[in-house]
């Protein structure tokens, strides 16, 4: 019966028989914004890159994906060499990294809610993003092959200006 539903019934219905999966998680924000403190604390302490094949590992683990016999150092470190290879899970590892280092940023909720939506972007036309989180995707893509920053808009309305024909 559900998989005719639309997007909207969807929500309706879930609203209605589970109204809590909406409400908001008290607490959960000072939890992540403490993970995100914990992360700057530890930053010297090593690179991004070399970092990256850790993260991979532990995505590895929380997937229940084997790990390569060789590790997960050689893969991440091949992966982590160009950003056409796993381009949603760099672009997520990458903006996240960036929100660590700017430490006038405290972090916000939505910014991992939206680190969700950053993962889809290497692999659709157009993506609306705040213009905070849609400053790190472009700050992030900068020089890439395929600059994925390119795809963000603010809103609907910029999507349907940039991609108006000429006339």
């Amino acid at each position: 019966m559900y998989l005719n539903f639309p997007l909207a019934e969807i929500v309706w219905t879930i609203a209605k028989d589970a109204p809590t999966v909406f409400a908001e998680q008290p607490g959960r924000e000072r939890g992540l914004r403490a993970m995100l403190a914990a992360d700057r604390a530890v930053s010297a302490s090593i690179s991004v890159a070399d970092f990256f094949p850790v993260k991979l590992g532990r995505d590895l683990a929380s997937y229940r994906i084997p790990e390569p016999e060789s590790g997960c150092d050689q893969l991440g470190r091949w992966i982590y060499a160009s950003p056409n290879r796993c381009p949603a899970l760099r672009l997520d590892y990458e903006v996240y990294h960036q929100i660590r280092r700017n430490i006038t940023d405290p972090g916000h909720l939505q910014d991992f809610e939206d680190l969700g939506h950053v993962r889809c972007i290497p692999y659709v036309d157009a993506a609306t993003l705040d213009r905070r989180m849609a400053a790190y995707v472009q700050q992030v893509t900068k020089g890439w092959p395929n600059d994925h920053g390119r795809k963000v808009y603010r809103d609907l309305a910029d999507i349907i200006q940039a991609w108006q024909p000429a006339v």
